[in-house]
């Protein structure tokens, strides 16, 4: 597969970038500095994330993915130049223009620059291989860390209406879906009928999933499954699965290759289990974010769904479902590992429109209905 190359003659605000592309007399160095930051990320789906946006940083001044950023001579300006870059117009086209040049897919209904989390993720990348730098002492430590101090990331958005759950009618026949591949006797749809159990069943983050080991799995008292899941801020709780859960997990247990230390791993299209360990990093080989969106898409096809679902809206769908069965927030936040109830909030905020609608329709009847017992009593 061809390596896209974007052209600098189309992005003015890259140029201030290229001194990024001279040579460094610290490679091996610098490189060490990236390595580190890499693995002193928590989860695999971070440590894959930041490798991501590392590759696409040097994509973007026109370095291959070999190629060794001067880390040494990044300057508060190249914040800024890096920041008016991916909130141009022109930084969706070019994203477009290489997704589409490397057979991936994309939005092409998306239009202007890139939302305000993703350029946080540009700036946290910058921001953590710049400390490691100055940890070793390579460039100039004072001017490195006031960058780092200029680095201010700003707030996420906040899009609820982006946050859907799914659907009714798609819910319903997903549950007939992943029950049909359950009985397949296929090993790659029992896992990924096992994968969706388990998403719907706990409401993990993608990156949870994909990390979750074997050694993690432990067998409660109601003979259900329960997880040890690590979270963000390597923040550690326990959840019991469902007996359903626990049954399709449990099939998926027994034909899955017993050496993995992963609970899903992928699975190559003649059948064959890869379990060795991931080269690049020497970690048990795990499923990729990447590969765990394209699961889900292709079986919320496949189930006949009105539209595919990512996994974040499994755990926004999960979110609803434990406060509809009488739930709190204070619950709710243990559940899905958050650390501040504000995180909390942002999945409580469908349940409190239907609360809003709820006192709009029957909130009248319910003083009226008090009104006469008052009236008759007396």
């Amino acid at each position: 597969m061809a390596e896209y190359q974007v052209k600098l003659n189309n992005n003015p605000a890259l140029e201030g970038l290229m001194p990024l592309t001279s040579s460094a007399s610290n490679i091996a160095e610098i490189q060490k500095c990236e390595r580190l930051y890499v693995k002193s990320l928590s989860s695999p789906g971070s440590r894959e994330n930041a490798e991501y946006k590392l590759a696409r940083l040097k994509r973007l001044i026109g370095m291959p993915k070999s190629g060794v950023i001067n880390w040494a001579k990044f300057d508060d300006e190249m914040f800024a130049d890096l920041k008016n870059y991916l909130t141009s117009g022109q930084a969706r086209i070019d994203y477009n223009e290489e997704r589409k040049s490397l057979g991936l897919g994309y939005n092409k209904d998306a239009v202007g620059g890139f939302k305000q989390n993703t350029i946080n993720g540009y700036h946290v990348l910058v921001r953590g291989i710049l400390k490691k730098m100055t940890q070793r002492d390579l460039g100039n430590p004072k001017e490195i860390r006031a960058i780092v101090d200029k680095a201010v990331v700003t707030p996420k958005d906040v899009r609820h209406s982006e946050r859907p759950n799914i659907a009714r009618n798609d819910y319903n026949k997903l549950l007939v879906y992943i029950e049909k591949l359950f009985n397949s006797k296929r090993d790659i749809d029992i896992r990924d009928a096992a994968i969706m159990a388990v998403l719907l069943d706990l409401g993990l983050r993608r990156s949870e999933l994909v990390g979750a080991l074997v050694k993690q799995l432990t067998v409660a008292e109601s003979g259900n499954y329960e997880i040890e899941i690590e979270g963000k801020g390597n923040k550690v709780r326990q959840q019991e699965m469902s007996k359903k859960a626990s049954s399709l997990l449990r099939k998926w247990l027994e034909i899955r290759n017993e050496t993995a230390k992963a609970i899903f791993y992928p699975i190559d299209k003649s059948g064959e289990h890869l379990i060795s360990l991931d080269a690049s990093n020497n970690q048990p080989r795990h499923l990729s974010l990447v590969s765990l969106n394209w699961i889900l898409k292709k079986h919320t096809k496949a189930g006949g769904l009105s539209r595919t679902y990512s996994p974040h809206q499994f755990r926004y769908t999960f979110a609803n479902n434990v406060l509809s069965a009488g739930g709190d927030a204070f619950l709710l936040q243990r559940l899905l590992g958050h650390v501040s109830p504000a995180t909390t909030s942002i999945y409580t905020h469908r349940t409190d429109l239907k609360l809003r609608e709820y006192k709009q329709k029957y909130g009248d009847r319910i003083w009226q209905k008090r009104i006469g017992e008052l009236e008759g009593a007396e």
